[in-house]
């Protein structure tokens, strides 16, 4: 807290008797800068607390998963998430479009992923994807994920934001999964079981043709990497390229021993199946939880983690700015700043939905 001239005496009589003359800042209508700064403390603090927000959800992620987070299932989650081991074209990587040094986020401002030069930072090249990368930091509180929002906790309330962290109403993911992910216990365990079927990010498109009724975007055989299995009964090759891509972990003896060395199936000889993989990830995801911003240590009591700006504009962002009202804080947004809702920005299409 910045405040203004202060002198600290024992007391007035004390201060009178050497001569001193002690004078703080007035702002004209008889407060001092110490009175303004208690009082900017006190009417934030008041503001945060009438919406929840206690600045600790960072603490909080051992007690919402009601466990301890497995430091060794997650150091194989790290291993996975630079190894491109899981991509059937062979070039891809987790942290190929979540880089450690962009935040977990993406290098560029349309993701690229297959056919890349290999390259993770700004002078990554190849084809372009549709969109940008998300964040991953703190994604274990969102009740969404993807930019659309596509995969979620689903809600007794319609409409309503679930609970990343229960399973009890279920996950819904576009099909061919649907609800049938909904027996993981995070939201996060289930995600990791779509980025290897996804041809444009990891799986490439060995072996498939071209469409020639599609005059522009068409899948081809670019003939790098491991060819593509064919589509199940659901008519999707999500679930085979999953299958393929186990297939790859458990004949590589390395990482049957690392698999075995957290899963006792698989020591005694279990084959490594996709929910090992996603259970792998999502607990790598799960130490990549970091909320400790100044707005964060003021609502634990820290007044001097912010700068008295920083908390007018606070008080603009959570009041009469309405900022909040979309970058909640509230109830199931998990003081992630998000409504989790798609709103319309006014921002041009730059490639197709």
């Amino acid at each position: 807290m910045r405040v203004g001239k202060v002198i600290v005496a024992a007391g007035l009589v004390w201060a009178l008797s050497l001569g001193l003359v002690v004078r703080a800042e007035n702002d004209g209508r008889g407060r001092t800068s110490d009175d303004r700064g208690r009082t900017l403390d006190a009417r934030l603090s008041r503001v945060l607390r009438e919406h929840r927000f206690s600045g600790r959800v960072e603490s909080e992620l051992e007690d919402r998963l009601g466990r301890r987070v497995d430091q060794d299932l997650a150091n194989l989650g790290r291993l996975l998430w630079f190894d491109n081991v899981h991509s059937l074209h062979r070039d891809n990587t987790c942290g190929g479009c979540h880089s450690p040094s962009n935040g977990f986020g993406d290098t560029q401002s349309i993701a690229i992923g297959i056919d890349s030069n290999g390259v993770v930072g700004p002078n990554r090249m190849g084809p372009r994807n549709q969109r940008r990368s998300p964040l991953v930091i703190n994604t274990a509180f969102y009740p969404k994920l993807m930019w659309n929002g596509r995969f979620f906790a689903n809600s007794i309330d319609p409409g309503g934001l679930g609970d990343p962290f229960r399973n009890n109403f279920g996950f819904t993911f576009p099909n061919p999964e649907g609800g049938t992910l909904s027996y993981h216990d995070h939201l996060l365990q289930a995600q990791a079981f779509i980025p290897p079927t996804e041809t444009v990010e990891v799986a490439g498109f060995t072996g498939i043709s071209a469409d020639p009724s599609m005059s522009s975007f068409h899948i081809f055989d670019d003939g790098h990497g491991l060819p593509l299995p064919d589509p199940d009964a659901s008519g999707f090759r999500n679930e085979p390229i999953r299958q393929k891509a186990v297939e790859v972990l458990n004949a590589t003896p390395g990482y049957r021993l690392a698999f075995g060395r957290v899963f006792p199936e698989i020591r005694r000889g279990a084959p490594i199946m996709f929910d090992h993989f996603a259970r792998a990830i999502a607990e790598f995801e799960f130490t990549l939880v970091f909320a400790d911003a100044p707005i964060d240590r003021f609502a634990r009591g820290r007044e001097d983690a912010m700068t008295d700006a920083e908390k007018r504009g606070a008080l603009v962002f959570f009041g009469e700015g309405k900022c909040v009202t979309c970058h909640a804080v509230k109830g199931k947004s998990n003081e992630m700043f998000s409504d989790f809702q798609n709103h319309v920005a006014g921002i041009p299409q730059l490639a197709p939905a």
